[in-house]
């Protein structure tokens, strides 16, 4: 499986431009090596959530005991898994505002399961759940949709008086 997304990568990536000219053979090796590691860790943090779907709360030494891998390498793919499954979302008043801090907003899951970890145990908060506490996607595609409309009306009216 991993041979064809380093075909795939070979194929389709940037043709990389270097000052000394056998020097882009280096290049495109530390960058499939970069893309690789990326793929592996989505390929674990996959299989990861598909065992939390099926627990309401798991130990992290049974989550790795099923996927077959290290406790270190299972808090790892959990971690990736909730790095790609969420979005910070700016309140539409500092969306354009200069002075408005970076880390203004909260951020939103938009996958179907949200989890946390205490400890030694994951606890996984599903769809329904996720709505009554306010993590979930479900709950929160409403304002996170108005913000991003009120956004482009911003964008739109200053467009037309410019």
């Amino acid at each position: 499986e991993e041979g064809l997304f380093d075909e795939l990568f070979s194929y389709g990536c940037p043709k990389f431009v270097t000052l000394v000219e056998d020097d882009h053979t280096q290049a495109f090796r530390a960058q499939l090596a970069l893309f690789m590691h990326d793929v592996r860790a989505r390929i674990a943090a996959a299989s990861v959530a598909s065992y939390l779907r099926l627990y309401s709360s798991i130990s992290l030494d049974k989550l790795a005991v099923l996927s077959g891998e290290e406790v270190s390498v299972v808090r790892q793919s959990l971690m990736s898994l909730r790095s790609q499954s969420q979005i910070k979302t700016v309140p539409a008043s500092a969306a354009h505002n200069a002075s408005a801090s970076a880390t203004e907003g909260t951020f939103l899951s938009y996958d179907r399961i949200d989890f946390k970890i205490e400890g030694d145990i994951v606890r996984v908060i599903d769809g329904a759940d996720a709505k009554t506490r306010g993590h979930g996607a479900s709950s929160n595609y409403a304002p996170f949709f108005a913000s991003a409309l009120q956004s482009l009306d911003v964008l739109l009216k200053g467009e037309t008086t410019a």
